[in-house]
């Protein structure tokens, strides 16, 4: 890793994190204030929904919906909402495509690879930052749920158990930056490369509907992310998902890794 290179990565990232944390929070907030107004019509609702359509809630949530009808068991709803996903996935696909695909758009790849400093130090240096955003997003969500509780006397949430559910999703961030990363550093271009990213993640999620009532997608359900990520569960039961973590992160990993064999090995051509 190279210090210099890091305090770089920051000054180019730490705008976008700030926007992207500032939204997280705001979205939590606004999700318990809304939610404490629709509990109690949700349970009529429930109530009525014909037993195929409740057999296939209970797929989507991973177990049975109505014991989740509490403030608790909604603010792990609010962990999994799309625009949390939209969020979290984006900035990962911004910040782990700058490099090298990105610099190369820019203009600026020759001039950095000219510096004394080896590609290795550089690609690390880049995923240390790309990494501690997404440790910092993942603090931001629990940080949304405590000032709804303890600042807009929302709740009471379970934050412990939302932390675990934040661990979770930071494992979800780094499968996505870490096969970002792999993607990026075998491109040539930042849009092509972020083409490939939102596709992949498409299907990933496209993937995890099917398999809710499709048997044939049920059988390859396990190579979507979000099929590792299911916070409901956790905030009932109160279990470490220590299974799916590691997948996430052995998957996000081996993917970071294969990213620095080609982007250290690759012949980088400037056009």
């Amino acid at each position: 890793m190279n210090g210099a290179l890091i305090r770089r990565t920051v000054r180019e990232t730490w705008a976008l994190l700030a926007v992207a944390v500032a939204g997280v929070v705001v979205f939590e907030v606004l999700f318990a204030v809304a939610i404490e107004h629709s509990i109690e019509g949700m349970h009529l609702t429930v109530d009525r929904i014909p037993a195929f359509a409740r057999r296939f809630l209970a797929v989507l949530a991973g177990t049975e919906v109505e014991p989740y009808l509490t403030p608790n068991g909604m603010m792990a709803v609010g962990f999994s909402h799309p625009i949390v996903h939209a969020i979290l996935w984006g900035f990962a696909i911004a910040t782990s495509t700058r490099v090298m695909a990105g610099e190369i758009d820019r203009g600026t790849a020759d001039l950095l690879l000219s510096l004394p400093v080896r590609r290795g130090a550089l690609y690390s240096s880049v995923s240390l930052v790309v990494a501690g955003s997404g440790a910092v997003l993942g603090l931001s969500m629990w940080a949304g749920a405590a000032l709804a509780e303890y600042g807009f006397g929302r709740g009471p949430f379970a934050l412990a158990r939302l932390t675990v559910v934040s661990i979770n999703l930071f494992a979800v961030y780094v499968a996505v930056s870490g096969g970002a990363l792999l993607i990026s550093a075998a491109s040539t271009r930042r849009g092509a490369a972020v083409g490939w990213c939102v596709g992949a993640l498409l299907a990933s999620f496209v993937l995890n509907f099917l398999a809710a009532f499709w048997p044939p997608a049920q059988r390859v359900a396990f190579l979507g992310v979000l099929e590792y990520y299911r916070p409901l569960p956790i905030v009932v039961r109160g279990e470490w998902p220590v299974a799916d973590v590691a997948v996430l992160a052995g998957a996000g990993l081996a993917a970071w890794a294969a990213g620095g064999i080609v982007f250290t090995r690759r012949d980088i051509r400037v056009v």
